[in-house]
């Protein structure tokens, strides 16, 4: 395209010599003059000054020469504008500010005044790299040496080029990053000021931005070792840490669809507690055989179990006030089965005398059981794992008649289960444990030799 808006059309199939322009506001062609040589497969540039090189390509055989076509608009050579730098990253409710050269233009049109004529306005778009959408910015106020545009609200996240046109040349474009506003986490100080190993600490934080709004989502609180996850508006977290010694304590805010994410850090001493052991508030039921889940909350799922009879009831514990409270009861009673968290925040039961191949889910933050998929095979005094990928591995057990050596993976996205291969020998009552290579590593003692067996499981 040339700076005027048209379009030369040259080159081409069969070594044609002849160009034409084409005008999109009338919508015609008219000649262009012919080429100095005939030749196809050539690459054409428009230069800063309008004129267009034409280099190389095919006529009668690959040729190097070249030629320039001038459309005759008399274009400054030094016209075409430079963009020097450009905030980055731009934050959405930001100002986009650029430094550079020739933002403002010169043309016959605007009788030598610099703003006077829209063609000699700085016309500055950002595109898209991930989508090519194309936004034009509004201008708040631009100098020849400096652009700066009104704050927006609607700009593409990612990377992004700005380019600025004057006088119906473009810049080189400049690549920058759109971003979420920024946000800051704020420690209060925490209480007790010191703590002893598996001692409840209150820390308190708020998450602040520049911009006016309401965030959304979460904040972690993590030693390296233990964590907790409350909602960002909570203001205050609550965690044991288990690790003696000065322990760095990191808060993360995910961030949401408003505002960026942000991390902050405090320093925080832990003394090693004397080992023993307390009571603590009793269960609401009694009960045996039954499951103990640690939730994303900090609180325990007890779910199931046997009390002279199959239980389908379900508790928490919340060790932050020491108190149990009442959940909603399973689909169906059961004991001797498995509980397992899994990635979304979810508990999967499943098996168990009672409900030998049944399987349901606990969500939580609804305190409602719902049924899922049911297991390939019924099974009790089997293992449950949560792997890497979310899914989760059941292995070996008791189908009622015989210890299993078979295996099978719940997908939770599909709430379907898949065979997972055989042990190396049937086991009942044993122990599962992912290793840190994504493998299960499976322990239980041979009865009848005293000997322990250990075998390793790849769950893929």
């Amino acid at each position: 395209m040339l700076p005027n808006g048209k379009v030369l059309l040259a080159s081409g199939p069969y070594e044609l010599k002849e160009t034409e322009i084409y005008d999109p506001s009338t919508n015609t062609w008219n000649p262009a003059g012919t080429l100095t040589t005939p030749r196809q497969y050539t690459a054409m540039t428009l230069l800063p000054n309008g004129k267009v090189l034409l280099a190389g390509g095919y006529h009668g055989g690959r040729i190097n020469s070249c030629e320039i076509f001038d459309p005759g608009l008399s274009v400054q050579p030094n016209a075409a504008p430079i963009i020097a730098s450009a905030s980055d990253p731009l934050r959405l409710n930001d100002r986009l500010i650029l430094s550079g050269s020739l933002f403002t233009g010169i043309s016959e049109a605007s009788s030598g005044g610099t703003n006077g004529s829209p063609s000699n306005n700085p016309v500055v778009q950002l595109r898209s790299l991930a989508n090519d959408q194309t936004l034009t910015l509004v201008p708040e106020s631009w100098t020849a040496n400096q652009y700066t545009s009104k704050s927006n609200t609607s700009l593409p996240l990612g990377p992004a080029s700005i380019t600025v046109t004057v006088n119906g040349i473009t810049s080189v474009a400049k690549q920058i990053q759109v971003s979420l506003p920024q946000t800051q986490i704020n420690i209060g100080t925490l209480s007790p000021a010191t703590a002893s190993t598996g001692q409840l600490v209150t820390i308190p934080f708020t998450v602040t931005s520049a911009t006016p709004g309401t965030m959304t989502g979460n904040v972690t609180i993590s030693d390296g070792f233990n964590s907790t996850t409350v909602a960002v508006g909570a203001g205050t977290a609550t965690l044991a840490f288990f690790n003696a010694g000065q322990r760095t304590i990191i808060l993360t805010y995910g961030g949401d669809s408003n505002y960026s994410g942000s991390t902050a850090s405090t320093q925080y001493q832990v003394t090693s507690a004397m080992p023993g052991f307390t009571n603590v508030a009793p269960m609401n039921a009694i009960r045996e055989a039954h499951t103990a889940t640690l939730l994303p909350s900090g609180k325990v799922l007890i779910a199931a179990g046997y009390d002279a009879t199959l239980l389908a009831s379900a508790e928490m514990y919340d060790p932050a006030t020491n108190t149990w409270s009442l959940a909603a009861n399973l689909q169906t009673a059961r004991y001797r089965h498995t509980a397992t968290l899994m990635s979304n925040g979810r508990v999967l039961v499943a098996g168990g005398l009672g409900s030998l191949n049944g399987a349901e889910i606990f969500d939580p933050a609804a305190n409602v059981w719902s049924t899922t998929g049911s297991l390939s095979s019924p099974r009790f005094d089997h293992t449950s794992t949560l792997l890497p990928n979310g899914k989760v591995l059941v292995a070996g057990g008791n189908d009622g008649s015989n210890t299993m050596a078979g295996a099978e993976i719940y997908n939770p996205i599909a709430q379907t289960w898949s065979a997972a291969g055989t042990m190396l020998a049937p086991r009942a009552n044993h122990a599962a444990v992912l290793l840190s290579n994504g493998k299960v590593f499976v322990c239980d003692q041979d009865l009848a030799t005293g000997q322990n067996c250990h075998r390793m499981v790849g769950p893929d």
